[in-house]
């Protein structure tokens, strides 16, 4: 009985080297030199350092990548993402209002000069004085809030919200029936 050994030829395994590595992810190693703005000043990614992270582990300094568009005309964190080859990496930016620093809230340090009414009158916001309060601490006596319309048709305490930015403060007027009563208590005793 005869013996055969069969040799098969396989082909050397290819150098690795012969493919470019894939680009696995971007990261952002350096944001841009200004990352603080004033609403309507111009977004500059000076100073923007980005770098490629390949497949073989290596990486390497990149450009010709693309930014979004931050919306510069309102204030706020803006995220800007970086795209490269369909991979994503961001950062953010502040944006802030002639103060020099971010709306954190509103408060009505005054309110109207009348907050009791009767039934079917006309509400009348004048004496409201309402200011902004800033992440800095600072305050800002503000104009141009828009306010909520209160039921005047029927008695009872009555809320009237302040709308400014998206900030929201509130204050509370009485609404009372020709008689004095405010609905609260059902009956009143003379």
């Amino acid at each position: 009985m005869a013996s055969f050994i069969v040799l098969i030829a396989c082909p050397e395994k290819e150098d690795s080297k012969d493919y470019p590595a894939e680009l696995t992810s971007i990261t952002v190693t350096q944001n841009p030199i200004k990352t603080v703005y004033y609403v309507n000043e111009t977004f500059d990614p000076a100073g923007l350092v980005v770098r490629a992270f390949y497949s073989d582990d290596s990486s390497s300094e990149i450009t010709g990548y693309s930014l979004s568009t931050p919306d510069m005309s309102s204030t706020g964190t803006k995220t800007i993402t970086v795209t490269f080859e369909g991979k994503t990496a961001s950062f953010d930016i502040e944006v802030f209002d002639v103060f020099g620093a971010l709306l954190d809230s509103i408060e009505i340090t005054q309110n109207p000069s009348k907050t009791i009414y009767y039934v079917n009158e006309t509400f009348d916001p004048a004496g409201l004085v309402v200011k902004a309060v800033y992440s800095d601490g600072s305050l800002s006596e503000i104009t141009g809030y828009s306010l909520s319309t209160p039921d005047m048709s029927s008695a009872g305490t009555k809320t009237v919200t302040v709308t400014f930015e998206g900030k929201i403060a509130s204050f509370f007027i009485t609404v009372q029936s020709v008689n004095g009563d405010t609905g609260d208590l059902g009956v009143i005793i003379y």
